[in-house]
């Protein structure tokens, strides 16, 4: 679990920097309140990234990855990158990294062990469960900003991302249905709002739609290869049989002699 620890003491790292953002630039604004929210969950990864369940380390991963969101959102949005937008985007991609042995473990192959496509569903899991922790951040912001409306999109759309997240992970396959129509319901969305609110949910969206719509289509294109047969039982129980009758036949032959000998 070295890998773990190591990859815990970068979230940590990335907890506290989410926290000192948060009383001191972003304080007195609605940002504030979503960035303590992020650093909560940022430290229960902490502990996660010491666990050996997979759905475990799928959570703390996603929590993890919701360091690069300030990054990709200011580069999408055409602002230029501050120094924390850069700390927290090399501090998430490096806890990641350190963590990515934890995902193959024997143990987590035996929990999550699809037929294909096991890295790309993965991948869209996480991406997904960060999704899920920024809308959950946010519909905090929307507790401080007394808006039942923010409370309620933000509080909904991280149940359904998580609920389907769950499901992919048991191998159901309602789960991929569920994170592509949400997905789709976000793109829908993306034009009813400002270019920031819409980079978020587009990369809300983006995980089901690339991670796991698109292997799926593949799938379905070109199916996998058929197992190859194997011919050793069968050769075995032929033989096993061939020897019975001989065995038969020499039995036959041996009564017939003493049948013979006894006229």
């Amino acid at each position: 679990m070295k890998a773990g620890r190591r990859a815990a003491v970068l979230t940590a790292g990335l907890a506290g920097l989410a926290a000192y953002q948060a009383v001191t630039v972003w304080r007195g604004t609605l940002f504030e309140p979503a960035a303590l929210a992020a650093a909560a969950g940022l430290g229960l990864a902490v502990f996660g990234f010491t666990r050996r369940s997979l759905h475990v380390q799928v959570a703390s991963r996603g929590m993890a990855l919701l360091g690069c969101a300030p990054l990709v959102v200011r580069v999408a949005t055409g602002a230029t990158p501050g120094a924390f937008e850069l700390a927290s985007f090399l501090l998430a991609l490096a806890a990641l990294w350190l963590g990515r042995p934890l995902l193959d473990t024997e143990e987590a192959r035996a929990a999550f062990a699809p037929a294909r496509f096991r890295g790309a569903f993965l991948a869209g899991a996480t991406t997904m469960t960060a999704a899920a922790a920024g809308a959950a951040a946010y519909a905090v912001a929307g507790v401080a900003a007394q808006s039942p409306i923010m409370i309620a999109f933000n509080a909904g759309l991280a149940v359904l991302l998580l609920v389907a997240v769950r499901a992919l992970l048991a191998m159901r396959t309602w789960g991929l249905l569920l994170g592509a129509l949400v997905s789709v319901a976000l793109v829908a969305l993306t034009p009813l709002y400002g270019p920031t609110n819409a980079v978020t949910l587009g990369l809300a969206a983006a995980p089901a739609l690339l991670l796991w719509v698109v292997p799926l289509v593949l799938a379905w294109r070109k199916p996998a290869p058929a197992p190859e047969i194997q011919y050793r039982v069968a050769a075995h129980a032929a033989s096993s049989e061939r020897e019975e009758e001989v065995e038969e036949e020499e039995e036959e032959e041996t009564a017939g002699r003493r049948a013979h000998l006894a006229r």
